[in-house]
């Protein structure tokens, strides 16, 4: 079994896609062995809700299969939108501190 990095795992599910919601990549990282994120941003379309003119995401994805070739899934029910930066990065957190959790309740087969 490979331990794939942050990058790998991204760009085998998206390809060299951008999101277009949030088209520049800001960093991408692991929430765990098995799962890595990207967070980004790009231009609000409603500034009532996003004032400074920004939106965040973070997109997740999940390792299926860590062995050529490699399996991934998006994670859609992890992957969220933010109005700042900082929730964004606060999410980020989360999902870490959360990550023992989620793999103990869905184990690699």
């Amino acid at each position: 079994m490979t331990t794939l990095d942050a990058r790998t795992i991204i760009k085998h599910e998206y390809g060299d896609s951008k999101n277009f919601m949030t088209p520049h990549v800001i960093r991408m990282g692991k929430i765990a062995p098995h799962m890595a994120y990207e967070l980004s941003w790009g231009d609000a379309m409603f500034l009532e809700i996003h004032p400074n003119g920004r939106m965040y995401g973070v997109s997740v994805v999940k390792v299926i299969k860590s062995d050529w070739p490699y399996e991934t899934e998006r994670a859609t029910e992890l992957s969220k939108s933010f109005a700042t930066e900082q929730e964004a990065e606060d999410y980020i957190k989360y999902l870490k501190d959360t990550a023992p959790v989620m793999a103990r309740a869905n184990p690699l087969p």
